[in-house]
């Protein structure tokens, strides 16, 4: 392959006879005829004296001297409308649209943001042959996509929740059963007291489970009513519109509720702390919950949800309650999450370059 012509980082282009090739990451993509060239430099209204390497004009007159006006002229409307942000305007709808589509596909971050905008302007700008266009190439499509990405679902059977109905149930019946089985000379203590975070049994004894099992138990009726409120709503939230494997929702739960004891733990001076409850993990899915919202593109309702966890925050700063957790749970929720929709992103964009 003869060196290509370069647009942009992502947009190549080469004269190969009486043709004009179109180079999308340097895989050829769309082939155009001269007379095809010719017919959308003759109607644009936007070409511009922009300034072309004297190398680039001496290495396509070698190629084809015929041709080099049109390939010139050609290089500079689509250099113009590189620059433009992509703007249809500039370029005949069948050569820029494609090149947007494939540029959007890529993940080329300025095509991201304009393309649907650009379905939208052009299936309203009432040119027959546009809207023809664009319903036969089933561009329409990537409206109903981006509409069903952004919207926030709701619950409407038990099905949807099931992971969030599973761990109510669970800790309701762990607040009911575990105190039932009691040791001790005196029987004193119950299971609650084995499964509940101690900083001495840990510290001392090595007792690591009590990092995790307190995210699933409760020694009062007050925390288990709130927590799991709580977790029904926000955790109902994130379950449904959680687009990865319910392993996600597992992620967080588990991770935010720990993270959260461990920071706890260390940040808090006192050498005798006894603790339960699965607050820090609500925080953790209300954080992860956010990255959802944001990735919807609902910011409104992604700035009310931080603006909840801040007041829950606010007043859980107190030496009973256990605020480290509650902080370091939503900044996990928040961190997990990120990393998940980004490594799926990119996995995404290497699957569609590779297809």
């Amino acid at each position: 392959m003869q060196s290509l012509i370069q647009i942009n980082k992502y947009i190549s282009i080469d004269l190969e006879g009486r043709n004009i090739i179109i180079y999308i990451l340097k895989e050829k993509f769309k082939v155009y005829s001269l007379s095809k060239i010719n017919e959308i430099i003759h109607k644009a209204k936007f070409l511009k004296n922009i300034n072309i390497d004297n190398n680039i004009i001496k290495d396509i007159l070698k190629r084809n001297p015929k041709n080099v006006d049109t390939f010139i002229s050609f290089y500079k409307l689509l250099n113009f409308w590189a620059m433009n942000r992509y703007n249809t305007n500039i370029i005949d709808y069948q050569i820029s649209l494609p090149i947007l589509r494939k540029l959007y596909q890529i993940g080329d971050r300025q095509a991201e943001k304009l393309f649907h905008d650009e379905i939208l302007k052009n299936l309203w700008g009432g040119d027959p042959s546009v809207i023809k266009f664009l319903m036969r190439e089933k561009y329409h499509d990537y409206l109903l996509l981006e509409s069903y990405k952004r919207r926030v679902n709701l619950v409407y059977t038990a099905k949807d929740i099931k992971f969030t109905l599973f761990i109510c149930i669970l800790m309701i019946g762990l607040y009911i059963f575990l105190p039932l089985f009691r040791f001790g000379d005196n029987f004193e203590f119950s299971l609650v007291d084995v499964f509940e975070l101690n900083k001495s049994k840990i510290y001392n004894d090595l007792e690591l489970w009590r990092l995790f099992t307190p995210i699933i138990t409760h020694r009062y009726r007050i925390t288990l009513v709130v927590n799991g409120s709580l977790i029904l709503v926000f955790g109902s939230l994130f379950e449904v519109n959680n687009v990865f494997h319910l392993r996600n929702y597992f992620l967080v739960y588990i991770l935010s509720g720990v993270i959260g004891n461990i920071f706890y733990l260390l940040l808090n001076p006192n050498p005798e702390i006894f603790a339960s409850g699965a607050s820090g993990t609500i925080f953790g899915i209300m954080g992860a919950f956010i990255i959802i919202l944001l990735s919807k593109k609902r910011y409104f309702w992604a700035i009310i949800i931080f603006l909840i966890s801040g007041l829950f925050l606010f007043v859980s700063d107190y030496p009973t309650i256990g605020y480290y957790a509650h902080l370091f749970g939503f900044i996990t929720g928040i961190v997990i999450n990120s990393l998940v929709h980004s490594l799926n992103s990119l996995k995404h964009r290497k699957t569609i370059k590779k297809s």
